[in-house]
């Protein structure tokens, strides 16, 4: 990955935070979370990566239901808001220079996604993506998979995409067809598409920017 791309990327997402331009942030639980979560995961016992965690209430959610959860986020600012917002102590250990905060059975990684190893992030049982892919540009993306293959290497992902024309609109959040999906994970899992749901008519802001549809997607991942 060039330096000057990765350099962007950083600086993009800071100055979100930084600027409180945080309208991806959702306080709701998703509800594709809720509704194929359960089915797939079984094991309460097992830990959850969310990368690109930013400060989501998804991660409550897990927690609450048992499962040791770790997610990575570049912002300090979204990883203390979303232990302050949710009311929880934590303390920040440091390893390798990266800060790591914990309260209970949460920890959030405080650094670059890409600089995550699997030696730091121990054995995952269960990725869930749920916006992650959808805020990298193209070549990113691919880098992304290739990534988050090595330092999880043999647990399920659970994904969430968006598909639409993006010579209509250009992201954030970025449009990820299921060639693209088969193309960076055919090598390492087989790909089983769970739901797909129009969410145009609920996503007026996208309608206005001249989208004719906008597909979500939900996949599981299975490593062969």
């Amino acid at each position: 990955m060039e330096t000057k791309q990765l350099s962007m990327h950083k600086e993009y997402w800071q100055d979100r935070w930084q600027n409180q331009q945080t309208g991806f942030h959702q306080d709701d639980i998703n509800p594709y979370l809720e509704k194929f979560c359960p089915a797939h995961v079984t094991n309460k016992t097992e830990r959850v990566f969310v990368p690109l965690c930013g400060k989501s209430s998804d991660l409550i959610w897990l927690a609450d239901r048992g499962f040791e959860v770790i997610g990575v986020e570049l912002s300090q600012i979204a990883v203390e808001e979303f232990f302050e917002d949710n009311n929880l102590p934590y303390v920040i250990k440091t390893t390798d220079k990266i800060k790591i905060y914990e309260a209970d059975n949460i920890s959030i990684i405080c650094d670059d996604f890409f600089e995550v190893s699997r030696d730091l992030l121990g054995d995952i049982s269960y990725v869930y993506d749920r916006a992650s892919q959808i805020a990298l540009p193209e070549a990113m993306r691919r880098d992304y998979c290739k990534h988050l293959a090595k330092i999880t290497a043999g647990a399920d992902i659970f994904v969430i995409t968006m598909e639409y024309d993006q010579n209509l609109m250009q992201g954030p959040p970025f449009s990820v067809s299921e060639a693209e999906m088969h193309r960076h994970y055919d090598s390492y899992y087989t790909i089983d598409k769970l739901f797909t749901h129009d969410l145009l008519e609920e996503s007026p802001q996208f309608k206005e920017r001249g989208l004719k549809n906008l597909l979500e997607k939900v996949y599981i991942l299975s490593p062969l």
